[in-house]
């Protein structure tokens, strides 16, 4: 039998991990519930991300520098991407897929070209340790489930509070009508898709002191985040965050006992049940009993 030290640090981990993941999906989500478009280029955002953190640390030395600049400036980038790129294939949704597409072979070969193949790593802002069950857990890790919590916590008030939250949910129930009511339209549109590409920014910048910064990081989140956001519910941001949790999690307790490729089949076959029992998405209504 594991000791409970040992199960309380593979449970935290899979939640420090998994509310990571939550933001890139949760930008996904977001960005598909309003726009219909499949992000494919998330994953690549999560390694800017990254290079963002790691330079700012190796060039400024300040990694909360990087950690308030990358979801900025990533989040601009996707406003741009979304109108000058996305917004004219609108219409056709197979078009910003491909186009998604491009734009992670274009972030992933460029990053290839600036820095190379190498990896690089960023060394932890925060040096102190929480004693935790007779363990001491690295406090960065805390951190970053602080902010991630915070950052999705403030994200759900901003959407269900303010002015641009209800212009959001009318822009997603019909464009035209919300249009016709004097709501920015185009604008929410492209914010939209620059606070779902922060997101993954963001969660880039706290992964790379726990992951190796490479340009093909984004590819090993990048399937994670579709199957969690498939089974947490196209639209459905906290079932996102639930989703999220609850793979990290159970893959992490599962690696105590298994291999690590068992215990993401395990995980696997948790979230499977979980879309059996909801196949429109955790806590869906009209699921299927």
């Amino acid at each position: 039998m594991p000791e409970i030290s040992l199960i309380i640090f593979q449970v935290l981990n899979g939640l420090i991990w998994g509310v990571i993941i939550a933001l890139l999906a949760v930008g996904l989500n977001l960005i598909y519930g309003l726009l219909n478009i499949v992000n494919v280029a998330q994953g690549a955002l999560f390694m800017v991300g990254a290079y963002i953190a790691w330079l700012a640390v190796t060039y400024i030395g300040s990694f909360f520098i990087g950690l308030v600049i990358a979801p900025l400036v990533v989040g601009v980038v996707g406003l741009t991407v979304e109108r000058t790129v996305l917004r004219p294939l609108a219409k056709s949704p197979e078009l910003t897929i491909i186009a998604t597409i491009g734009l992670m072979l274009m972030l992933e070969q460029g990053a290839l070209w600036l820095f190379g193949g190498d990896v690089r790593s960023v060394a932890s802002p925060i040096d102190f340790t929480v004693p935790i069950a007779g363990m001491f857990y690295p406090g960065f890790r805390i951190f970053v489930a602080l902010v991630a919590v915070l950052v999705l916590v403030g994200l759900w008030i901003f959407l269900q509070k303010t002015q641009y939250g209800l212009w959001t949910r009318a822009v997603k129930f019909s464009p035209s009508i919300a249009s016709a009511f004097g709501v920015p339209t185009d604008r929410v549109i492209a914010l939209t898709f620059g606070i779902g590409a922060g997101l993954a920014a963001l969660g880039g910048v706290l992964a790379s002191p726990i992951v190796n910064v490479r340009p093909d990081m984004g590819l090993d989140v990048l399937i994670t985040v579709f199957i969690i956001v498939i089974v947490g519910g196209l639209g459905n941001l906290l079932g996102s965050v639930v989703a999220a949790v609850l793979m990290t999690t159970s893959e992490g307790l599962a690696g105590i006992f298994t291999s690590p490729t068992n215990a993401r089949m395990i995980s696997l076959i948790a979230l499977t049940l979980i879309v059996l029992r909801w196949p429109d998405g955790i806590g869906a209504k009209g699921d299927k009993r």
